[in-house]
């Protein structure tokens, strides 16, 4: 049920996904599954962030936490970058910057090109941005997309997303490539929240103003 979520997740159908969430942490609850019940947690708060539901969000990747250390290690730096992301989605500069730590500390020493990095790759380029390295942000991104190339096309997606939303403003040619490219790959396999955020990145440059946000689908 869970990787089922997950297809229906990068399709866009959030209601599909969440119902089958439901059932898998109903039913890794009733048989103390609680290796699967962190992971259905870990992926109810990627599909709440995904859809600007912050407070479920919040609450998702804190009762996967709550159980810290029955998942894959990069799951439970990814719920960790989640909440990173929830700080500076509101203000909340401290605490992201408490996130970052635990993540250098606990993340980086790991770092593989296999598993989806995405959101935490996305988290630290922010950070970056936030205290004033935008150049060193851009070179992580830049760092990634090369590495993920030809492996997971939603982490490759969300990733050249991101790149071009801090490119609007300074690279609107670059911005538009990577956002073109996002949204034909979109169409191409039907994922519709690729399509729409690459779409809002595209809007911004005709409108000649900064984008915020997110990057579609769910994880695994």
């Amino acid at each position: 049920m869970i990787y089922s979520s997950v297809a229906s997740a990068d399709m866009g159908d959030y209601g599909a996904a969440s119902k089958l969430l439901d059932d898998a942490i109903r039913n890794t609850i009733q048989e103390g599954d609680w290796r699967n019940y962190v992971c259905a947690q870990h992926n109810r708060a990627f599909y709440a962030y995904e859809q600007g539901m912050l407070i479920e969000a919040r609450q998702a990747a804190n009762a996967a936490l709550v159980r810290r250390g029955l998942g894959a290690w990069y799951n439970e730096a990814s719920t960790w970058s989640l909440l990173g992301l929830i700080s500076l989605d509101e203000g909340e500069h401290e605490q992201a910057a408490v996130v970052r730590e635990r993540l250098l500390e606990g993340y980086l020493p790991r770092r593989i090109w296999g598993p989806d990095l995405s959101y935490i790759e996305i988290f630290l380029a922010r950070m970056e941005v936030a205290d004033g390295r935008r150049d060193l942000a851009l070179a992580r991104l830049s760092e990634v997309i090369a590495a993920y190339e030809h492996r997971d096309v939603f982490c490759l997606s969300r990733v050249q997303l991101e790149k071009a939303r801090m490119l609007v403003g300074t690279d609107p040619d670059e911005a538009r490539r990577l956002a073109r490219e996002v949204r034909a790959r979109g169409s191409e396999i039907g994922a519709q929240p690729l399509m729409d955020k690459a779409e809002a990145v595209l809007r911004s440059l005709r409108a000649g103003r900064a984008v915020g946000g997110g990057g579609g689908g769910g994880r695994s």
